[in-house]
């Protein structure tokens, strides 16, 4: 049997056909499928035809404003009550996933960070133990602790070429989520690390009292590495580094006792303490990094 042509098909299948083949359609099935299929596809065309004609009119945005309703009533939906087995199952889970994100975020710290952390903590160990006890010896700990903690925290953040930036912008959860667990893992351990070479130094004998030996490096580190967060997210890692490391420069210079005729002594002695002031000063500044991890245009300026 020979089936009917493309052109016959198309023939047949418009509204006004010829029906010439109408006798060949009563006994071929593949035939009158293809007709049909043909007719369906000319009918919308015909349609899609018809809307393309229609003049699209966008109405004024003052007649769409007069036609909301004046005052909308607030919409209430019930709280979820969320039974307490699932409640302490969705906290740990929580905390579960917080961990795996804080030891990713470590991994992809640089690989010379651990050692040279390692190096300063023991360096400054050394160096209180073999000064005699003294305000000296707590002085000279406190300054190189509070800039290997401020290294770590350097470490946190570098330019947008770097691949180690990458997962702050590239991952299901916000930049500031991931910012906020990078800086937990480093600067949980930098100051776990200090509090113990503390420990340390007070049991070796480089100090006489173990809350002195913490007031000297604990607001210091913190107040630097702030400083150096804030500049560096907000304009570049370079300019976080340079100001961090003069403020760190400044007050430890400033604390020593041989430095009294140091310009601006007296003002970063003030600043270069572990206060109650410089604390919250210090929280505010890493606070204020964190946020502006949410404006990936100014986060990711280059340096």
């Amino acid at each position: 049997m020979t089936h009917l042509t493309e052109q016959q098909v198309l023939d047949e299948a418009v509204p006004a056909g010829s029906r010439q083949h109408a006798g060949h359609l009563g006994v071929c099935q593949d035939c009158r499928l293809r007709v049909a299929a043909m007719a369906n596809l000319a009918a919308a065309g015909h349609v899609m035809a018809a809307e393309s004609l229609v003049d699209v009119t966008v109405p004024a945005f003052d007649r769409v404003r007069s036609a909301l309703p004046l005052r909308t009533p607030p919409l209430r939906i019930p709280p979820l009550r969320t039974p307490e087995p699932a409640r302490r199952a969705n906290l740990q889970d929580q905390v579960r996933l917080a961990g795996v994100l804080v030891l990713a975020q470590l991994r992809l710290l640089p690989a010379a960070l651990v050692p040279v952390s390692v190096i300063g903590f023991a360096a400054a160990v050394l160096l209180a133990v073999s000064l005699p006890p003294g305000r000296l010896s707590v002085q000279v700990f406190g300054a190189v602790v509070a800039l290997v903690v401020l290294t770590g925290a350097l470490s946190t953040y570098s330019h947008r070429r770097d691949p180690r930036a990458e997962p702050l912008f590239s991952m299901p959860v916000s930049p500031a989520t991931v910012f906020v667990c990078r800086l937990v893992g480093v600067l949980g351990i930098d100051l776990t690390l200090g509090v113990l070479c503390s420990v340390a130094v007070r049991l070796f004998g480089g100090s006489d009292s173990l809350a002195d030996t913490l007031s000297s490096w604990f607001g210091q580190a913190l107040l630097a590495s702030g400083i150096a967060l804030v500049f560096a997210v907000g304009r570049s890692p370079a300019l976080g580094a340079v100001l961090s490391l003069g403020t760190w420069a400044l007050g430890s210079a400033s604390s020593m006792p041989a430095t009294t005729v140091l310009p601006l002594r007296s003002v970063m002695s003030a600043l270069w303490t572990t206060s109650p002031w410089v604390l919250v000063l210090a929280v505010a500044l890493v606070v204020l990094s964190v946020l502006q991890m949410r404006m990936p245009r100014v986060a990711a300026q280059s340096p």
